[in-house]
């Protein structure tokens, strides 16, 4: 155990001067609120924090600083200060977004779920508690117990307050907090994802039960839906008498508040619709993943903008020639010809826009999505759907061709071969002993299977499959090769084959912990990704690994690498795709040496914290990625007790100053 430590203990850290990772695209995202102050608006996303524009969302600056990461999923705006609240608490700015400053004195439960106001009075309600300042959230006081993890919203009418819940409806307070009853008389459905007011009267928009509308504070509620076809509603706006109800399928307008619906969601190509705002004339609404879309005509005409918005999740990468590919979890799929410095949609034909993954057959461009091929032959400009005839499981993880015939490796029904450009499909699964496919590797006619319990591979085209004892009984995430060694990459480290995968050895010196996302080469360098420590690389064929950029909190979660000559691709999480200029040549320095340190390390357990400054967000991972514990604001002298943890390495992430540090301990017990 010793020597594993100080084999952590002697990671290296790849730096130059354009070691930096950067990314412009692909645009898009999530967004979980927006807010208004005077003739600026703000987005916020639980993928990478507050957005602002001044020119009425036509375009988006990121307002992070002073954030300890993007974690932000509601918005508030009181008089001169906005508050932005998610998982480590609330932060105020007081000057539009340009600094963030942690406000959370008096709060214990830092996950927090509303905002609210009733006078000068400001609300916060967590996941059981509730909390009030008085003072524009330089304090807190805890006003109420008992919501057990159920809050969805907060509005309030007059001195009342309203909060609503997953699965107890809506419940009303009239003494700042400090007693709640449930306000359900007439309402079907208890459900509640969407809660807005108009001053007046109180709409709420249920899972399953569609619109309910209050007109006497809560007392009793009636059903709006004439017109709503969807009855998942899973945000809502209001001004006035128009109402913006998004859901699951479509986004729902209303003249005459909520007494009759119609659908505006003509020309939107995602339409899971997961947040809703008006703001005078103007609609703004985020689909699932996709970004946001703006009418200027109450939903009649509607414009994707996004730019300045890089908040995609990016599963999928492939490059053809001096033209690199990213599909999009709700964006669709992009293209770039400069190396990643710009990116441009080409998504003319898609119907679903979450792209799994992407690959290249017979001068074709394929792509696997959530509701099966997608076929390009002019290189992305136009798509079309291939039919699914004989393909059971629409969840197209992986593709990858021999020759003509294409191969489809699903979510949970196996791998799938069309031998006619797709218009047919037929299983072969035999040999394979799980249908859970995560990756498909070619190489001189034998199509590798990365699965959630080993590797298989079919040399007859996939009649039949046999498993590669790799050693262990691990998922595969992703397979590449240097010459004709193979590597994949598994949930426990990289293992490497020189003999077409007869036999396999592990190779992980140096990786921080053992899930391996991604495995990519470029000439005799060896990449991989690795999940809550970024990203590796390797001039020795895997015996040894160095971290680029290793205080890069972007790249917690790479899905997908792929790299040139010149150049390494990140497929993120939460910031698009990532890119580095790649420099083989430039100079290699010890990782880390910031002066904060725990100790005594290796210790038994209860670690004291040795720092000139704070840690914030203190994140303790175990070998596999879970998280053991978490903290906050710990200053010297403090002290993680990690007493009830087994004996091992652990990783602990923590920021300072808004950069992510980490450093590894030792528990032996």
């Amino acid at each position: 155990m010793k020597a594993l430590f100080l084999s952590v203990l002697g990671v290296f850290i790849f730096l130059n001067a354009s070691a930096q990772w950067n990314g412009s695209g692909p645009v898009g995202g999530r967004v979980d609120d927006f807010a208004a102050k005077g003739t600026k608006l703000f987005a916020c996303s639980d993928r990478i924090g507050v957005l602002r524009s001044t020119d009425n969302g036509k375009t988006w600056q990121l307002k992070d600083s002073g954030m300890l990461d993007g974690k932000v999923t509601i918005l508030l705006v009181k008089d001169s200060i906005i508050l932005a609240a998610g998982s480590n608490g609330v932060f105020k700015s007081k000057n539009d977004g340009e600094l963030w400053v942690a406000a959370n004195n008096g709060i214990v439960d830092l996950n927090i779920r509303t905002l609210a106001v009733i006078g000068n009075i400001l609300i916060a309600g967590a996941r059981n508690d509730v909390y009030i300042s008085k003072d524009m959230a330089v304090t807190w006081t805890k006003a109420y117990t008992g919501f057990a993890n159920d809050l969805t919203g907060m509005v309030s009418i007059g001195t009342k307050v309203f909060a609503s819940t997953v699965s107890q409806g809506v419940y009303v307070s009239s003494d700042s907090c400090k007693t709640w009853k449930k306000s359900n008389t007439s309402l079907g459905n208890l459900f509640v994802q969407a809660f807005v007011t108009d001053g007046t009267n109180l709409y709420v928009g249920t899972m399953g039960g569609g619109v309910y509308k209050s007109t006497n504070l809560g007392v009793s509620w009636t059903t709006y839906n004439s017109g709503l076809i969807e009855k998942n509603v899973l945000s809502m706006a209001v001004n006035g008498q128009n109402v913006i109800a998004g859901t699951s399928n479509g986004m729902y307008y209303s003249s005459n508040g909520g007494s009759s619906w119609m659908d505006k969601s003509s020309g939107m190509a995602n339409k899971r619709i997961i947040e809703t705002f008006i703001n005078n004339t103007t609609i703004l609404c985020c689909t699932d993943g996709g970004g946001i879309n703006v009418s200027e005509n109450w939903g009649t005409t509607w414009s994707i903008n996004n730019s300045g918005f890089v908040g995609t999740l990016v599963p999928s990468l492939y490059m053809d020639g001096s033209k690199i590919y990213a599909g999009t979890d709700g964006a669709g799929i992009f293209v770039s010809s400069d190396n990643g410095k710009s990116w441009t949609a080409i998504n003319n034909g898609l119907s679903n826009y979450s792209v799994l993954s992407i690959t290249k057959s017979q001068n074709k461009l394929l792509i696997g999505t959530v509701d099966g091929v997608f076929i390009s032959s002019d290189e992305g400009m136009s798509w079309s759907q291939a039919p699914k005839t004989g393909l059971k499981e629409p969840y197209i993880y992986a593709i990858s061709s021999i020759g003509s015939k294409i191969f489809a490796g699903t979510q949970s029904k196996g791998v799938f071969c069309s031998s006619n450009n797709g218009l047919t499909w037929s299983e072969v699964n035999i040999g394979l002993g799980t249908p859970e496919i995560y990756t498909l590797y070619e190489l001189n006619g034998t199509m590798y299977a990365g699965t959630s319990n080993g590797l298989y591979f079919t040399a007859d085209s996939g009649k039949s499959w046999v498993q590669r004892n790799i050693g262990v009984t691990t998922r595969v995430n992703s397979i590449t090769r240097i010459g004709s060694t193979l590597y994949i990459g598994t949930d426990s480290r990289v293992f490497k084959s020189v003999d077409n995968g007869i036999t396999w050895q592990a190779k992980g010196n140096g990786l921080d912990l053992p899930i391996v996302l991604s495995v990519e080469s470029s000439g005799d360098t060896l990449f991989a990704s690795v999940f809550a420590s970024g990203i590796f690389y390797s001039k020795d064929f895997g015996e040894n690994w160095i971290n680029i950029n290793y205080s890069s909190k972007k790249l917690n979660r790479v899905y997908t690498l792929k790299a040139n000559a010149n150049y390494v691709f990140a497929g993120t999480e939460e910031f698009g795709c990532l890119v580095n200029k790649w420099n083989s040549t430039s100079s290699i320095h010890p990782i880390n040496q910031h002066h904060t340190c725990l100790y005594p390390n290796p210790g038994k357990g209860i670690f004291s914290i040795r720092s000139q400054e704070t840690l914030n967000h203190v994140v303790i991972y175990d070998s596999r990625g879970g998280i053991v514990a978490q903290r906050d604001d710990l200053v010297n002298g403090s002290a993680i007790d990690l007493s009830n943890s087994a004996s091992g390495v652990y990783i602990v992430c923590y920021y300072i100053n808004g950069t992510l540090y980490r450093e590894t301990i030792l528990i032996e017990q």
